[in-house]
């Protein structure tokens, strides 16, 4: 079931789950793997039926409350998703993950104070490439561009076959004082590793909506709207499709087409508090529509 998964082979995934639970209706990996598999189906209703049972079922096991933060963060749904972090640091107090998740949901609600306190601990617990890549991500966020790449670069360091940070650090290139040249090798180099995802994966809507920020921003126009359309056909629902359009439209210089789809990112949860802050947002970040409530 899980290499069925992770290959995009969604309902091939979908039946050896149901056999295995239906040799143990208990079995928490299955129930799980049931979940994730419906998360990507887009059907993120049963997706969360059966994370909620998986916790039912062992209600001390940590990655259960992982994946079920994981579920909400990527709906958009942040001060949902802390609640279950906070479990898993209550479960297991040394675990990074549990402090970098918690510090991105924070993060993610403009909560600045909580998330530098939540991801500072992650890095003392045990840095790596998510918790570096996160501290980067804040510091681009405040506008700091030259000491993000620094960090985006320690990221590459622990996985470098990892297309995100190569996209973070060509972002961080763009408007560094380091010089905009080099943002285009490191788009293309996520570029690549992107494509290679999507080997493995064909229906990788996430990535999909993020090669189209890459190739928009090294002027590769008619693949980014490729990209926009395939990732909005296969997950409308999807948070980060929506809100990586905007960025590969505002790229391309459609800032209607941008305002369009950070309208939807929004309507699902995204928070306006980050957006006057994402350089990568064009014009958009001037727009009264766009401004956080005071």
């Amino acid at each position: 079931g899980n290499l069925y998964m992770i290959s995009g082979k969604l309902d091939l995934a979908l039946s050896e789950f149901r056999k295995a639970l239906a040799l143990n209706a208990e079995s928490v990996e299955a129930l799980l793997g049931l979940a994730e598999t419906y998360q990507s189906d887009n059907k993120p209703s049963l997706a969360e039926q059966a994370y909620l049972e998986a916790i039912k079922l062992q209600p001390n096991y940590w990655r259960s409350y992982t994946q079920m933060g994981a579920f909400l963060f990527s709906a958009g749904r942040y001060s949902e998703a802390i609640p279950y972090y906070e479990r898993i640091s209550q479960l297991m107090p040394d675990n990074s993950e549990a402090f970098n998740g918690l510090g991105a949901s924070y993060y993610m609600l403009g909560d600045f104070g909580p998330a530098a306190v939540a991801m500072q601990r992650s890095l003392d617990l045990e840095p790596s490439a998510i918790s570096y890549s996160n501290a980067g991500t804040s510091l681009f966020y405040l506008g700091r561009f030259d000491e993000a790449i620094d960090m985006y670069m320690k990221a590459v360091e622990y996985a470098p076959e990892d297309f995100h940070w190569w996209g973070y650090l060509g972002d961080s290139y763009k408007f560094s004082t380091q010089g905009k040249e080099l943002a285009e090798p490191m788009y293309k180099n996520a570029i690549k590793l992107a494509a290679d995802r999507l080997k493995v994966n064909p229906a990788d809507a996430p990535t999909m909506g993020l090669l189209a920020h890459y190739h928009a921003s090294v002027g590769n126009r008619e693949e980014a709207l490729q990209y926009i359309a395939r990732a909005n056909a296969l997950a409308p629902a999807d948070v980060y499709v929506h809100y990586n359009s905007a960025t590969a439209y505002c790229a391309l210089g459609e800032v209607d087409k941008a305002a369009a789809a950070l309208r939807r990112a929004i309507s699902m949860g995204f928070t306006k508090k980050l957006v006057v802050v994402d350089a990568n947002l064009c014009s958009l970040v001037d727009m009264p529509e766009f401004k956080p409530e005071l």
